[in-house]
């Protein structure tokens, strides 16, 4: 209870217009010496003298004055102004009425003496009481109005702080929406190239032109491309070393002291066939086999040259085995040449190949 509400409950005190309850709490505080509301019961009571000056002077009509009389000659109205008239929401004991005096004749001039004082009372509490109505209304009003001017004020600063939000946003927008412009302007860019390599594409065929529209047919076309490139690349591997086995082979039967040896299967091998080449002068020598079975597991194929009766040994020249067609190319270079060569021959030896022949041999033949 501070504030306006307390002047309010000041002035209502005044008039004697309070509840039970808001009374007895306002006298509380003033018997306390609440220096609130002692202050505001000073203001109050300011008010309450400025009243009369502060209204116009209305003259009642003359129904006021003959509702007056009938309450003076009816015993509603006292001739003690100090107390205020009787409530229903409050029972005072301050205000209650004095027991009944002894029955006395009244005189004409007494009793018109205490219906005019007591219209003048009646007529002071009226004037009061329309003047704390009028200042609670203007005091309301002018606390309405303020609100409403403090809501105004209030609307005024969230609808400028709005108003800078959405240029903020306003603002955010253009920026993105520029840099969306760039972004277009790239993805366009880029639009371009891709239809320029597209045209380039499709210059190069139709394949290459679904490549285009497609990444996985770009794979697909280019692990063909690699699979192609890796098929041409061992053809040229092939073509390569033909071409040096040719050269070789050139090389070895241009050799002026070649030695040709035809070889014939014997009876552990009788589809074998072969033919050697041998250049004493640099120990070169290359034997082309077919129709000879692989060796089997743990076994090998071990070339001989078989030396005339008397000259020595036989000569080991290496260990092979032949493919799943029974053929093979073996090719071998002597540290030293042996003289006196009778014949060469293959034998069937153990894995790793000996010093000397053990096994039978499968194929054999002399110098032609």
């Amino acid at each position: 209870m501070n504030g306006p509400n307390l002047q309010e409950l000041m002035l209502l005190y005044l008039a004697d217009a309070l509840e039970e309850r808001e009374h007895a709490l306002v006298k509380s505080r003033l018997a306390a010496g609440d220096p609130e509301a002692v202050e505001a019961l000073r203001e109050a009571r300011e008010l309450f003298a400025s009243l009369p000056v502060a209204l116009d002077p209305v003259e009642p009509g003359p129904e006021v004055f003959d509702a007056l009389m009938r309450q003076a000659e009816a015993g509603q109205l006292r001739g003690d102004v100090s107390a205020a008239p009787p409530t229903t929401r409050r029972p005072a004991e301050t205000h209650r009425p004095a027991p009944p005096a002894p029955a006395t004749p009244a005189t004409p001039a007494t009793r018109s003496g205490g219906w005019v004082f007591t219209l003048a009372a009646a007529a002071g509490f009226a004037i009061a009481a329309s003047a704390v109505v009028f200042f609670l209304a203007r005091w309301d009003a002018q606390s309405q109005l303020q609100r409403v001017q403090d809501e105004a004020a209030d609307l005024r600063r969230q609808v400028q702080a709005q108003a800078e939000r959405l240029d903020a946003q306003s603002d955010q927008i253009d920026a993105q929406r520029e840099q969306l412009a760039a972004q277009d302007g790239v993805i366009t860019g880029q639009a371009e190239q891709i239809r320029a390599q597209g045209d380039r594409i499709a210059d190069q065929g139709a394949e290459l032109e679904r490549v285009a529209f497609s990444v996985q047919a770009q794979r697909a076309v280019t692990d063909e491309l690699r699979t192609l490139f890796a098929n041409q690349r061992n053809d040229l591997m092939v073509l390569m070393r033909r071409e040096e086995e040719v050269s070789r082979v050139l090389s070895l039967l241009s050799a002026p002291r070649l030695e040709a040896y035809v070889l014939a299967g014997t009876d552990s091998a009788p589809d074998a066939a072969g033919r050697m080449f041998f250049d004493p002068q640099t120990g070169r020598l290359r034997l082309t086999i077919d129709g000879l079975d692989p060796a089997e597991a743990g076994r090998t194929y071990q070339a001989w040259f078989v030396l005339d009766d008397g000259a020595g040994a036989p000569v080991s020249l290496g260990v092979f085995n032949t493919n799943n067609a029974g053929e093979v190319v073996f090719e071998a270079t002597l540290d030293a040449t042996p003289d006196q060569i009778a014949l060469a021959a293959v034998s069937v030896e153990p894995a790793g190949g000996v010093p000397a022949p053990t096994g039978a041999i499968v194929i054999a033949g002399g110098a032609q």
